[in-house]
């Protein structure tokens, strides 16, 4: 059977889904994250195993009300995720009911949080609902982005929304099971490959807005564009550029269309300049390509044997099916 959850983003570049959790039902908004693979999400009036209180939760979306539920199974296992830009939920592992539009789960562990690095994400989320494979030691970096919310694109489960689709779906196995991570064959700017790409790995992930390589390949990436300025290890490029970025993933090119490329949010540019969306940070030796990469594409994540990730063009149509949103 499959099943169709509609999703909400943020600005394009983070998506939520909406989990109900207890008995009765809370309906919470979560993150969906295919950067780390543990849920949780935050509580009211949550307590540690020392008797810790609620302190410090900076989520913005609904809290979960244990006592409400009847449901609810207290646990004494103390609770921790940490992320890639050093952010950290912390909280209690706890039990419940979970569902997610039909399918439900009883007694699901998840982490009950009480305090949050503050802005741990943008958007008026509850909490993150993690789609990786197993636990990696830290999670892909969230990155605060404008808190405009619109409707966005469109969770599938248990196989594919072929109206969405345009041609075949191109499938490329996961080398890495930590992440959804695949190989990046090389990529390009306007046509040109870049000599420099020898990072070979990618990993897929949804909790990322942009796309992230190390530090030497971003600055030859950006070697390529004309009028390009690294200020403080933001890269800025004129505004009115019509780069070309492209991905060359199991034998196919995927390209970022150039309004994508750039910021158009105000804050971010600087006397004609724009700020670049493909950044460098040599906390990861590989590439990530996030909802800035993601949203451009019908993306599949086939948890089967083997593993795979794959990538589809759009329908022509897609946009109103998904009342006017990217992916």
């Amino acid at each position: 059977m499959y099943l169709h959850i509609a999703l909400e983003n943020v600005d394009n570049m983070e998506c939520y889904g909406v989990v109900e959790i207890g008995t009765p039902k809370q309906k919470l908004p979560v993150l969906l994250d295919t950067g780390s693979d543990t849920f949780w999400v935050s509580g009211v009036s949550t307590t540690l195993p020392d008797g810790s209180p609620l302190s410090n939760v900076s989520t913005r979306g609904p809290l979960f009300d244990p006592s409400s539920s009847l449901s609810y199974k207290p646990g004494s296992k103390y609770f921790e995720q940490s992320y890639g830009d050093n952010s950290v939920a912390t909280g209690v592992e706890v039990r419940d009911s979970v569902t997610l539009g039909s399918y439900c789960s009883k007694k699901q562990p998840f982490g009950l949080v009480n305090n949050t690095t503050p802005r741990i994400f943008s958007g008026d989320t509850s909490g993150v609902m993690g789609m990786a494979f197993k636990r990696p030691d830290k999670s892909s970096p969230f990155c605060s982005s404008p808190d405009r919310t619109q409707p966005g694109g469109i969770l599938t489960l248990g196989g594919l929304n072929s109206l969405l689709i345009s041609g075949e779906v191109n499938y490329i196995n996961v080398t890495k099971k930590d992440y959804w991570q695949i190989t990046v064959d090389h990529v390009t700017v306007n046509g040109v490959r870049i000599r420099k790409s020898i990072v070979n790995q990618g990993f897929i992930d949804t909790g990322h807005p942009l796309i992230q390589a190390p530090k030497a390949v971003v600055e030859a990436v950006y070697a390529r564009i004309s009028g390009a300025e690294n200020v403080e290890g933001w890269f800025y490029i004129p505004c009115d550029s019509n780069v070309s970025f492209g991905m060359n993933l199991g034998g196919q090119s995927y390209e970022i269309p150039p309004a994508d490329f750039i910021t158009q949010e105000d804050s971010n540019k600087r006397n004609g300049l724009c700020r670049g969306q493909v950044v460098g940070s040599d906390n990861y030796p590989t590439w990530i390509m996030g909802s800035l990469f993601i949203r451009n594409f019908y993306t599949v994540f086939n948890a089967s044997k083997p593993a795979r990730v794959g990538f589809a063009k759009p329908a022509n149509n897609y946009q109103s099916l998904l009342g006017g949103s990217p992916m």
